[in-house]
């Protein structure tokens, strides 16, 4: 095999390595899928890939991190509405004597200094969670059409190859018993012999790695085993495409950017949340009812209007300031205590870098990706364009055609004697992992500029 054609096969086993490590991780860390009928056929990779999406159940981090958000909005709904608390006391002094205490109480909160804030930040930190959900998602449909891609061209790499190899069997053709027959084989026959082991290795390979696939890719499908057949392979490299959008407007659509700007946005509004005093005033009533031995029962009530202000997180001690008003007068007081008990919050954000530089570290990286991603897909082009030329230059040779697109085609039907035969179904194999390699860095690429799949 070329060196050419060597570097598109290790960028495609890098391309398998992915698929594989994705397909891994889907029972810890990827979505569920429930069960559904299939079709008759997959008409196209968007069918199939909408389909996954249809059966697409969040991460379990993902609906952990759903279920916190939605108790911190109704923690906030319910912080604004009136509280009620209400006690009983009932005491057996010495076995004879029975005492009773009732206690009603009902606060009305007025005004918060952090209530708009707070529902500011709950609102950007729900925006933020959606751009994660909706990248995380994007992540998996592109992951699933790579798989797809993969399963498609490997099918059809072990038909193509059984047939040829079945076909060079009928003819009488032995391969050498030991090492000592095949040393001493004629030089002509030595080319034979290395393609046939080089397709059969490639024949098991894509075999076993199929079978695996399938069998993966049905269960997220909610497919039975063995019922999921993929469309053609050149099929499903034409949806993929070949280029998308220019640098410029990838990073202006990526989901990428959007989730490190909703990243940006959320502590900003932290870091002015701490700025602000958590000041709290509130209407607070409350009645009572006594009954001690002897005596008949009595009622009691009072309204209070009170400010509460916690002192600032910097302090070298905890402590609370209030005053209160009620009818009889009013009151002040401060409390205070040491050492001030430990907030892990408050020591994660201290230690957090600055917000707007981490933001820009994080278009930067993306930007060089897009840049990167680039330059392999030029790469990617070129290998395609060599592994394309080799064919023509054997349907060249071997049907006398001078016409590309008609050679192509040629290549696409069997060859006129097996040894020919095996060779056309190297090249169309090396030219297939050539497209796959294309098709995962314009994946990549989609991925990233929030082009689908």
């Amino acid at each position: 095999m070329s060196a050419a054609m060597g570097s598109a096969r290790r960028r495609f086993t890098s391309a398998v390595a992915c698929v594989a490590a994705w397909l891994l991780a889907q029972p810890l860390a990827a979505p569920t899928f429930a069960a559904a009928p299939p079709p008759a056929a997959p008409a196209s990779l968007a069918e199939l890939v909408a389909a996954y999406a249809a059966h697409r159940v969040p991460s379990q981090p993902l609906r952990s991190a759903a279920a916190q958000l939605e108790a911190l909005g109704r923690q906030l709904e319910q912080e604004a509405l009136p509280a009620l608390s209400f006690s009983e006391r009932l005491t057996w002094s010495g076995f004879d004597a029975l005492a009773l205490q009732l206690d009603l109480g009902a606060t009305l909160p007025l005004y918060r200094s952090l209530q708009e804030p707070s529902h500011a930040l709950h609102a950007q930190r729900l925006a933020a969670f959606e751009a994660e959900a909706a990248l995380a998602a994007a992540q998996d449909r592109a992951g699933f059409a790579r798989a797809v891609l993969v399963l498609a061209a490997f099918s059809e790499i072990e038909a193509e190859a059984s047939a040829a190899l079945a076909e060079l069997e009928v003819t009488g053709w032995r391969r050498p018993a030991t090492r000592s027959e095949a040393m001493a084989h004629p030089p002509a026959e030595r080319e034979l012999l290395a393609l046939v082991h080089e397709l059969e290795g490639l024949k098991r390979y894509v075999s076993t790695q199929g079978a695996e696939l399938g069998a993966s890719l049905a269960r997220d499908l909610g497919y039975p085993e063995g019922e999921l057949s993929p469309p053609p392979f050149d099929a499903l490299a034409r949806e993929v495409g070949s280029r998308g959008a220019d640098p410029a407007a990838c990073l202006a659509a990526s989901p990428v950017a959007a989730v490190a700007m909703g990243r940006y946005q959320e502590r900003l509004l932290e870091a002015s949340m701490r700025s602000v005093p958590d000041l709290k005033v509130s209407l607070q009533a409350h009645g009572s009812y006594r009954r001690s031995p002897g005596a008949d029962g009595a009622l009691a009530g009072s309204l209070r209007l009170e400010a509460r202000l916690p002192l600032p997180a910097a302090a070298p001690v905890a402590g609370q300031l209030s005053a209160g008003v009620s009818p009889n007068g009013a009151e002040q007081a401060l409390t205070l205590s040491w050492p001030r008990a430990v907030d892990p919050h408050a020591l994660l954000a201290a230690a957090a870098s600055d917000p707007a530089e981490e933001l820009r570290l994080e278009l930067e990286r993306l930007e060089q990706e897009v840049v990167r991603l680039g330059h392999a897909l030029d790469g990617a082009e070129a290998d395609l364009a060599a592994a394309e030329l080799r064919l023509l230059w054997f349907a060249h040779d071997v049907y006398g055609l001078q016409e590309p697109e008609e050679a192509l085609a040629a290549a696409r039907r069997r060859a006129p004697e097996p040894g020919l035969e095996l060779h056309r179904v190297k090249l169309r194999a090396d030219l297939r992992f050539a497209r796959l390699a294309l098709a995962e860095v314009v994946l990549d690429l989609r991925f990233l500029c929030g082009e689908g799949p």
